[in-house]
């Protein structure tokens, strides 16, 4: 398992190598001036400026007591790829609301020893990640056949000019003309 982050340095302290390390975690950082190499964190930005942007006021000056809210919301969605929310992907539980005192939950039966809830949850978490790898496989596929529907090949005719870029030893690329033989 990798975990990627930021190069801040609050993210690199004792306790996360630690944690890292006892979690067998390749900790692995996003590259200087280049925040789209972090596509995960970049989509995750985009949809929580969506939903902040349908809470918050017009002045904007309430945003920091919506947060936590919106992110509860957000952590508590079953996500279409996965199939799941990331609560229980990171408890292997889902976190009660409010409304579950209201309505009621299903009781869990309390463990019997600390061993055997260790055993109960670890095998929580490899049959959700199964599943998971399971469902991101098929969201995967999904998103092929979307994108290859839009894909048109290009036809090239002999003694057609075309572009053809060539990577050199020096930074970035130089493009020439060929023609097609």
């Amino acid at each position: 398992m990798a975990l990627l982050t930021g190069n801040a340095g609050e993210l690199d302290g004792h306790l996360t190598q630690e944690i890292c390390r006892l979690l067998d975690i390749d900790k692995q950082h996003a590259s200087f001036y280049h925040p789209e190499k972090n596509s995960v964190a970049e989509r995750f930005h985009g949809t929580l400026n969506a939903m902040m942007g349908k809470v918050v006021s017009d002045s904007q000056k309430d945003w920091d007591l919506q947060l936590p809210f919106v992110m509860a919301a957000y952590r508590s969605t079953v996500h279409a790829s996965t199939n799941f929310t990331p609560n229980y992907l990171m408890m292997a539980r889902e976190v009660r609301a409010p409304v579950d005192l209201v309505f009621g939950t299903p009781v869990d039966q309390p463990p019997v020893s600390y061993d055997s809830y260790s055993a109960y949850v670890e095998n929580r978490f490899k049959q959700a990640y199964a599943l998971v790898r399971d469902h991101l496989g098929i969201a995967a596929q999904r998103i092929k056949r979307q994108y290859d529907i839009r894909v048109r090949p290009q036809k090239f005719r002999k003694g057609q000019w075309v572009l053809c870029s060539k990577a050199s030893s020096r930074s970035g690329k130089e493009s020439t003309p060929l023609i097609l033989s």
